[in-house]
């Protein structure tokens, strides 16, 4: 966990890099799907609806899941894969948003 205190008008921004090494190869094509749907289809006890409503309400609508690809650290020729997760809310809000990742 990397937390930079900065200021940015009472906005907190989150951002999760989870690396997809351990994904079988033939899953990993599924990624940029994965992404595309995860923030659409509903979360614990709410349904899509209610999970939309609650992004808006609490995020303004900015979570998203994508597809992260960074060259190897050490062999320029190997790319690293992973899903990075993103949002934004104000300060006060954080706690629904984190909820929301839940």
């Amino acid at each position: 966990v990397h937390y930079f205190e900065q200021p940015t008008n009472g906005v907190t921004y989150f951002r999760l890099l989870s690396g997809a090494q351990n994904l079988p190869q033939d899953l990993r094509s599924y990624l940029p799907l994965f992404g595309n749907i995860i923030t659409k289809m509903g979360a614990g006890g709410l349904d899509h609806r209610l999970f939309a409503e609650q992004c808006d309400l609490y995020t303004g609508g900015t979570m998203s899941v994508g597809t992260h690809i960074v060259p190897h650290h050490t062999n320029q020729n190997c790319i690293e894969q992973g899903v990075l997760f993103s949002s934004h809310c104000l300060d006060r809000h954080l706690h629904y948003m984190l909820a929301l990742w839940e």
